[in-house]
């Protein structure tokens, strides 16, 4: 009868740190629904964005990707993103993909554009972006640019009219 009594102390206990954690999990993801409204836009490439990403803007969380469609009639990346009330975009906004780290996700980042231009209202588009870059891709050109300036150029190119450099004799041992 003791033991029994301690088994469900024990499971009581590990139920409260479980519910404990998801409810702090919960609250500190930021995962609760964004009011607001919603802006589109175009993108060649959206490589590594998911539904929930973060929208950001100068770092700070502003919304989030609400959807991602291929339009069958150009072939791009239709993204719906959910914004926050209060935060106003001019029709000259830019969207940007973004990686959060080496090895982290994405996010959009959106600067929101300026001066007389007017506000983006609910369901319209921003027009100005920039796709998704792919690490594997940029490492690639990264190291191809640097094996081609490693490679060393015949003498006939490397200065005209200029005589190649005189050999040098190895010591005899």
């Amino acid at each position: 009868m003791h033991r029994s009594l301690i088994e469900t102390v024990l499971g009581a206990a590990v139920l409260a740190v479980a519910v404990f954690f998801l409810i702090f999990g919960y609250t500190e993801t930021n995962e609760t629904a964004v009011g607001g409204y919603t802006i589109k836009a175009k993108f060649s490439r959206v490589d590594g964005v998911k539904i929930g990403d973060e929208i950001r803007m100068f770092g700070v969380r502003i919304g989030s990707v609400a959807s991602l469609e291929l339009d069958p009639t150009d072939y791009l990346v239709q993204m719906t993103m959910n914004i926050n009330d209060g935060i106003k975009l001019h029709s000259d906004a830019f969207a940007a993909i973004n990686t959060a780290g080496l090895f982290s996700g994405k996010f959009v980042a959106i600067d929101p554009g300026g001066g007389e231009d007017e506000i983006l209202k609910s369901g319209d588009a921003i027009a100005f972006v920039q796709d998704s870059v792919i690490l594997d891709e940029l490492v690639e050109k990264i190291v191809g640019f640097a094996k081609s300036s490693r490679t060393p150029k015949p003498a006939a190119e490397a200065a005209p009219g200029a005589k190649p450099a005189p050999a040098k004799k190895q010591p005899v041992k």
